[in-house]
């Protein structure tokens, strides 16, 4: 096994916004667009609405999730039920659908065949 190779890192704070275009369908071409389909379960904290019809979906990007902690734990004020977890998200930044099939990620969760 050779040790000395050496692996080339690009910059890329100093590539333009033309360039980082280029790398990125670069990769596409070469690997492939990237998969549609989005896990929700597994990277979203949803807020069903109570009659099941809408929902709050906040992604569970780090920022997102340490936000929304962060509100919980400082809203000692709100409580442990469906109400107040669905005002955490709103103040977290979730996004509100009406209806649940607007959203991609809930369509995720709702339409997904059981697992066996």
């Amino acid at each position: 096994m050779n040790h000395n190779t050496t692996t080339k890192v690009l910059d890329l704070q100093k590539k333009t916004k033309a360039e980082l275009e280029d790398l990125v369908n670069a990769y596409a071409k070469k690997h492939g667009p990237p998969k549609s389909h989005y896990d929700g379960a597994k990277n979203t904290l949803f807020g069903w609405t109570e009659d099941g019809k809408g929902v709050w979906v906040l992604p569970t990007t780090k920022a997102n999730f340490e936000r929304f902690e962060g509100i919980a734990r400082s809203r000692s004020d709100l409580g442990h039920d469906a109400h107040s977890h669905r005002e955490i998200m709103r103040l977290a930044g979730a996004e509100f659908f009406a209806d649940w099939r607007d959203s991609d990620r809930a369509r995720a969760v709702k339409e997904a065949k059981p697992r066996r």
